[in-house]
């Protein structure tokens, strides 16, 4: 990927350009799967030959490309930005055909976020859409980290956010010199469930900062 921002004024604020190209291999490999009673690779049907490539381990690679638009400000009190993307703009072609049928569709995004520094604690607020057919998101999120006086800690803060009318997944972080640890448990909202499970998740995330050079500049 690459970014490339402008001042457009000066108070921090920039204008920034960004393209990204993702290589993709998908396979699915069978070998040592075990399955239920009466049913095989293929199904529910014994010996059939599937039509599916990724069924007989056949590889599919494509290339996916991004592009964004972004406009942001950083400042000790507060900051802020809003972006544009479309993603998989050349619409790669992901299965094994001729038509637009076979190819995958752009996804148009809007992001945009704020954040504000009130003492020793920092708000911040966060949302993102994404459009495409019937795979449409949108979330909302609401965090806040404090910094303790006098603590080896860097910050301790927590959060919320909800995906609409799928999941409300509150979160906490932990940030102790240069590294974060997250935890998110994703609560299911949606009332769907399959073979009557309503299923949740979780995530554990580690964040490692392995140079942090502060620039000091004389006027």
């Amino acid at each position: 990927g690459l970014s490339y921002a402008v001042p457009i004024t000066g108070n921090n604020q920039y204008l920034a350009v960004s393209i990204q190209g993702t290589f993709m291999n998908s396979r699915l490999d069978l070998t040592n799967a075990v399955f239920p009673d009466q049913f095989d690779r293929n199904g529910p049907i014994s010996g059939a030959v599937t039509r599916d490539p990724l069924g007989i381990g056949d590889a599919r690679n494509w290339l996916s490309s991004n592009l964004g638009v972004s406009m942001f400000q950083n400042t000790a009190e507060q900051s802020w930005s809003i972006g544009v993307s479309v993603r998989d703009v050349t619409q790669p072609l992901i299965q094994r055909g001729t038509g637009m049928a076979y190819r995958l569709q752009p996804t148009l995004g809007i992001q945009g976020g704020y954040e504000m520094q009130r003492g020793q604690t920092r708000y911040s607020f966060y949302g993102v859409a994404n459009f495409k057919a019937e795979a449409y998101e949108q979330l909302l999120s609401a965090s806040l980290s404090h910094r303790p006086v006098s603590s080896n800690v860097k910050g301790i803060g927590g959060g919320v956010a909800y995906r609409l009318r799928d999941a409300v997944i509150p979160y906490v972080e932990l940030s102790v010199a240069q590294s974060t640890i997250g935890f998110y448990y994703e609560l299911n909202t949606s009332g769907i469930s399959a073979a009557g499970y309503s299923r949740n998740a979780f995530e554990i995330s580690l964040k490692q900062e392995l140079f942090n050079k502060k620039k000091t500049t004389d006027r």
